[in-house]
């Protein structure tokens, strides 16, 4: 092997070596453009910081969050961007993490540069890399969109629950709703009048025993309901009720089972109501179609009798005109045989 072939073999390894290295760091910026490129073609706000808390790595949608550039952004800290309170408050957060390598997920509500508040979800983590460097690795997602839909959701719902609460308390029956245990779950306010509870609130857990009833009238309640359930099918039962003036009112009770989309009986819907003027009224108009019936039988009665009184007196009238045709028939008989005789003596 000459001189020159030697000097090539001995070098091969150097350029082998210089162009491993060269591949080398191609490769490493070609990592380095290509992750930029991944975190800036993201909608979500990413920033990394190192163990002083100073920026070393944003992407453009985390600077058009803050609403300052890349360059007022890298190797700053908190304290050069925002006021004292909240630096104070971001830097506990990420020393917290920095010393426990602990993972962090979190929602807040922050102002953006424009002033606007803006509902964001705050994932945090550390990053250690070969030579033992601590970093903080922090995505935002923007819930602002989620979260005022919402806030429009739950500010519909409360509407419709304050209109289904004031159609509820204004209706003239009393109402409530139970489990199948016949645990109320809630009532208008009517019924927790009656209830004696005050606040509509104050029934759920309840059961009749621990309202005013009556220990009978209790286990009527519950046997009422137990019939409901077993049947699926509404009742409606009309009862007297007595009072504490020991008057009686009459209570008309509705018990309706309400199923779930199985088909099976998941809670009571029950109403009251007075109808004491109604059956008062209904008694009175009993009484009087008694009262009526009595009189028809009466006159009825009354005039059957001159009925029957008339059709004797004509049977009466009959027989004595009867009676005095054949007395004039005799008479004229007679009268006849009377002037044959006196034709006979002349």
């Amino acid at each position: 092997m000459n001189k020159d072939k030697r000097k090539n073999e001995s070098s091969r390894p150097r350029e082998v070596a210089v162009q491993e290295d060269l591949q080398m760091d191609s490769g490493e910026k070609f990592s380095a453009d290509f992750l930029l490129m991944v975190i800036n073609g993201t909608s979500d706000p990413i920033f990394v910081k190192d163990r002083q808390h100073c920026w070393v790595l944003v992407n453009d949608a985390y600077c058009n969050f803050i609403g300052r550039s890349r360059e007022e952004i890298i190797g700053k800290s908190d304290f050069d961007l925002f006021d004292n309170e909240i630096a104070d408050a971001s830097w506990e957060q990420d020393e917290f993490i920095f010393t426990t390598s602990k993972q962090n997920e979190s929602d807040e509500c922050i102002t953006d540069a424009s002033g606007q508040k803006r509902y964001v979800s705050i994932k945090k983590c550390v990053f250690k890399d070969e030579e033992e460097n601590l970093f903080l690795v922090n995505t935002i997602r923007e819930l602002t969109q989620q979260i005022n839909q919402h806030f429009q959701v739950e500010a519909r719902l409360r509407s419709s629950k304050a209109l289904l609460e004031q159609v509820l308390n204004n209706i003239p029956q009393a109402l409530f709703w139970k489990d199948c245990n016949s645990v109320y779950q809630g009532c208008n306010s009517f019924f927790a009048e009656i209830a004696g509870v005050g606040d509509p609130k104050l029934i759920q857990g309840k059961t009749d025993f621990d309202l005013p009833w009556k220990e009978e009238e209790a286990n009527w309640f519950r046997l009422n309901d137990s019939n409901a359930i077993k049947s699926k099918m509404p009742e409606s039962i009309v009862k007297p009720q007595p009072q504490a003036d020991g008057k009686q009112c009459w209570l008309e009770v509705n018990t309706i089972p309400i199923c779930d989309a199985q088909g099976n009986v998941s809670h009571i819907l029950g109403t009251l109501q007075d109808i004491t003027d109604r059956k008062e009224i209904e008694v009175t108009l009993q009484k009087l179609y008694e009262e009526l019936e009595i009189r028809v039988h009466q006159r009825t009665s009354e005039l059957t009798s001159v009925v029957t009184h008339l059709q004797q007196e004509i049977k009466n009238r009959e027989a004595i005109e009867n009676q005095f045709r054949l007395s004039e028939e005799r008479l004229q008989s007679l009268s006849a045989k009377v002037h044959g005789m006196i034709n006979l003596f002349k």
